[in-house]
């Protein structure tokens, strides 16, 4: 039993995964850049999105380049929640 529920773990991740790089795919290249992210990130992102049950996206762009992490562009804050992004 505690190999099907790591495999529907995992399936449910890799779900959520897909979901979030896709919803993030369809940001165009002027809005990933106003979020500070380029179109290379969104693999990682949505990675650690889906290992987390969500990702904050200016902390990620923070810790990942060291820069800091702040609210620029025309979103306060998005949260990336596996299926998606909501604002937070």
């Amino acid at each position: 039993m505690d190999l099907l529920h790591r495999l529907y773990g995992r399936l449910i991740r890799f779900l959520h995964e897909r979901e979030t790089y896709r919803a993030l795919a369809r940001l165009d290249d002027r809005e990933l850049a106003d979020l500070g992210l380029h179109r290379a990130d969104l693999r990682a992102i949505a990675r650690d999105a889906a290992r987390a049950g969500r990702l904050d996206v200016f902390d990620w762009v923070a810790t990942t380049r060291g820069g800091q992490a702040g609210t620029e562009g025309p979103a306060s804050r998005l949260v990336g929640f596996g299926l998606g992004l909501r604002a937070a």
